[in-house]
C-alpha cells in the first residue's frame, strides 16, 4: 500500500496552472529527492503531499528561513518563528528514531534544535508576546529538554511557567 499517492492532480494559483496533471506514488521506505528550478513548483508539491500526511508529518515552512530571519529588531527571536521549527524538528527526530541509517539526519536535527533552544532561552519572559506564544515556546522547549536534558532549558521552563 503506498505511503502517498497523487493521481493526476492539478494546482492553480490566481488562475494559472502551477502543477498540471501530476501523478506520484511514494512507497514506505522510499527516499525521494525533489529538485528543480526556482518557481518550478517544488514547494507547492510538498504542500500538496503534506496535506495528505499532516496527521503523521511535520513541515517547516520555507518562509521561516534561517534562524536569524526570525530575530526581532532588538536581536531577540520572535518566539513563534523559532519555537514551531523546534517542535517540528523534535517530532521528526522522534518519528525517525530507531530507523537504520538516520544518524546524519539525527545529528543535523540535534544541532539545529540546540541552536533554536539556545536562542529561545535568551528571550526575556516579558518579551514573549502573549499566552499562545508562551505555550508554543513551552511546548518546544519541553520537547527539546526531554531529548537533551539541558539544565538551562529546564530552568527557563520553570521560570516561564511561573
Amino acid at each position: 500500500m503506498p505511503l502517498l499517492n497523487l493521481d493526476r492532480k492539478t494546482v492553480r494559483y490566481n488562475g494559472h496552472s502551477i502543477l498540471s496533471d501530476i501523478s506520484l506514488t511514494i512507497e514506505p521506505g522510499e527516499k525521494i529527492a525533489l529538485i528543480g528550478q526556482s518557481g518550478a513548483g517544488k514547494t507547492t508539491l510538498l504542500e500538496l503531499l503534506y496535506e495528505q500526511t499532516k496527521e503523521n508529518a511535520s513541515l517547516v515552512p520555507q518562509e521561516l528561513g534561517k534562524l536569524g530571519d526570525g530575530l526581532g529588531g532588538d536581536g531577540n527571536p520572535r518566539t513563534r518563528t523559532v519555537a514551531w521549527p523546534l517542535i517540528n524538528m523534535c517530532r521528526l527526530y522522534e518519528a525517525t528514531e530507531g530507523m537504520a541509517g538516520q544518524e546524519e539526519l539525527h545529528a543535523e536535527l540535534y544541532a539545529s534544535s540546540k541552536e533554536c533552544a539556545e536562542a529561545l532561552i535568551l528571550v526575556p519572559f516579558e518579551r514573549i508576546e502573549g499566552s499562545i506564544h508562551a505555550g508554543v515556546t513551552m511546548e518546544a522547549l519541553a520537547k527539546w529538554n526531554k531529548r537533551s536534558n539541558d539544565q538551562a532549558t529546564g530552568e527557563y521552563l520553570v521560570g516561564l511557567a511561573r
